[in-house]
């Protein structure tokens, strides 16, 4: 049981006021500022379900190496984490957790709930801070001067100036037309590996600048590095999102004939698409922006067992996995598998007719980093749906059919007499009925009836061997009539075949 300290320290979400447009991600960070050495820390982010999706909880960078518990529900994701060696005094970050906006406008708050932090078995009680995001639909057409298709505008350029977002200052940070600035990492490298490279396209530039080639990106599951080279020197950067809404920008880097630009992992989620475009400076200022390119992640791989109300498994069933719809059948054990799953929650649907199964499902960001590989432990589900299967599995109807031969075969072979089996299943057999006669003992000629035999006095046999019933003695002058069967028939030999 712990104790508790007075309220000490605050536990908060940044950034605290955000926007972000719809279909675009947005990453939030929970943080602490303990004011004092913490050995672990909980709670529970709550948001608008409606509103926001969780697309990836990261807990690279976390100042906690420990994790506890990692929950996620409908509409909140739970954290626990803890540091068991020299603890945490300082602000530290707790964990990351990235959302898909679903809302075009409005705002919506996130809010923590049974949030605290531990001290040597003493709760701390910190104060806890939320955030409100708001929500924006990209304009129609892009503002006047830019040409291009929102959000994706470039200014054209020519002599000395620059657009589309670029500076013009070495690892300074890149702000996109729609007014969003976010951070990453570039620089020069031959780490990223080059496969087959495309050309590249311009567009909105003046003539004359210069453009780069495209290297086939080195991508993971939340990572990709990003490789180009030109004839002169340029300096680039790259605009990229999914969805085709080209929202984050990276710093722009050096002046370079080779460049590979790695995307921050904390920006990318593992199984999506992303779409990009590579802007490039040369030094006489003119801008060359590429045509569309796209990478896609790497995604996890999850298994999910399918089973009716009776935990009986769904053998060869269709099912479909969302929020990117994936389709595959089941095995004979009623289990089905998926990869390039991002994480988050989805919902395992199966059709039967006029009725549609649906079952959510969390799947977790199990992706680890070491060095520059990155792995993803396997996942697995069970999915029950409430409803009894009814009706042959085809499996069974072939069981059904050898069945039935089985038994034709033993019928005839009984039929025949060549197997030594007999169905006793006894039924009368119609017979004329027997006729009513009377049948007179001469009074001259009595039966003989032997004597019955002395026994020894006093045994008490005699006496119970003389009160069993037994057929009655004829004596002379008497008639006897036999009784009418009144079903007018009488068995036959007892034996009758199907």
């Amino acid at each position: 049981m712990h104790d508790a300290l007075a309220a000490t320290g605050s536990i908060y979400l940044t950034p605290s006021g955000s926007s972000v447009q719809k279909g675009n991600t947005l990453t939030v960070s929970i943080r602490v500022n303990p004011g004092t050495t913490i050995d672990s820390v909980q709670g529970a982010l709550n948001f608008d379900s409606g509103k926001l999706q969780v697309v990836s909880v990261n807990t690279g960078g976390s100042a906690f190496s420990s994790e506890l518990q990692n929950t996620q529900g409908g509409s909140s994701v739970g954290f626990a984490r803890g540091d068991f060696g020299a603890g945490v005094s300082g602000d530290a970050l707790i964990e990351s957790v990235t959302f898909k906006a679903l809302a075009g406008s409005g705002s919506t708050s996130l809010s923590l709930s049974g949030a605290n932090a531990d001290a040597g078995g003493t709760f701390t009680n910190p104060a806890v801070g939320g955030a409100t995001i708001g929500f924006t639909t990209p304009p129609a057409s892009c503002p006047a001067g830019q040409t291009g298709t929102p959000p994706n505008c470039v200014t054209p350029t020519s002599g000395g100036s620059s657009g589309g977002g670029v500076t013009g200052k070495s690892g300074g940070s890149s702000t996109s037309n729609t007014g969003s600035t976010t951070s990453g990492t570039s620089g020069v490298s031959g780490g990223a590996s080059a496969g087959g490279s495309t050309g590249s396209s311009t567009s909105g530039g003046a003539s004359g600048g210069t453009p780069v080639t495209i290297s086939q990106p080195a991508v993971q599951y939340s990572r990709a590095d990003l490789s180009f080279t030109s004839k002169t020197p340029t300096k680039v950067y790259v605009r990229f999102g999914i969805d085709g809404l080209l929202t984050t920008n990276t710093p722009v880097s050096d002046f370079a004939t080779a460049h590979t630009i790695s995307i921050d992992p904390s920006l990318l989620v593992p199984g999506e698409r992303y779409s990009y475009v590579v802007v490039s400076t040369d030094q006489q200022g003119r801008v060359v922006q590429s045509a569309v390119q796209h990478f896609a992640t790497k995604g996890l791989k999850v298994t999910f067992g399918v089973f009716d109300s009776k935990h009986q498994p769904l053998k060869g069933r269709t099912v479909t996995l969302h929020s990117t719809p994936q389709t595959a059948k089941t095995d004979d054990s009623g289990f089905v598998t998926f990869t390039n799953v991002s994480p988050g929650t989805h919902h395992v649907i199966y059709t039967a007719g006029k009725h549609t199964y649906d079952q959510p499902v969390s799947v977790a960001n199990t992706v680890q980093t070491a060095g520059a590989t990155q792995t993803a432990d396997p996942q697995s589900f069970s999915v029950v749906y409430n409803f009894v299967q009814t009706g042959f599995h085809p499996s069974g109807a072939v069981w059904l059919v050898v069945l039935v031969v089985v038994v034709a075969a033993i019928v005839l072979l009984d039929r025949t007499g060549r197997l030594g089996l007999s169905l006793q299943l006894r039924r009368p057999a119609r017979t004329a009925p027997l006729t009513t006669q009377a049948v007179v003992v001469s009074s001259t000629s009595a039966p003989q009836i032997s004597p019955t035999p002395p026994r020894p006095a006093g045994d008490g046999v005699a006496e119970r061997l003389d009160t069993i019933p037994g057929l009655a003695r004829p004596q002379p002058g008497m008639t006897i009539a036999p009784k009418v069967d009144s079903s007018a028939s009488a068995p036959t030999d007892g034996h009758t075949e199907l």
